[in-house]
């Protein structure tokens, strides 16, 4: 998969690759989640215990954050603009 970046981010993306030594994106990527698998933990846990909390209820509050960041799944969050469409989206079936 491809992800599309802001000038602003790629920028500080390239300039971390750049700094690692690392020559493909996809080893910058896992540097990054590993030094976030903390927070990512807290934020599984954090969901886990509101969807325990809201079982008799249809919908569930995990997920929503500030921002406008919308849900994937399982509590990880991906900051995309409503605008913003992927080429799957764009298909004509």
């Amino acid at each position: 998969r491809r992800m599309r970046l802001s000038l602003d981010i790629a920028r500080k993306f390239f300039n971390l690759q750049d700094m690692l030594g690392f020559d493909i994106a996809s080893k910058t990527v896992e540097w990054l989640l590993k030094q976030s698998e903390e927070a990512i933990h807290a934020l599984s846990k954090s969901c886990t215990d509101k969807i325990k909390s809201a079982v008799s209820s249809s919908t569930s509050e995990c997920g929503k954050a500030d921002l406008g960041h919308n849900r994937v799944s399982k509590g990880m969050m991906v900051n995309k603009s409503p605008s913003s469409r992927d080429a799957r989206d764009l298909r004509v079936q």
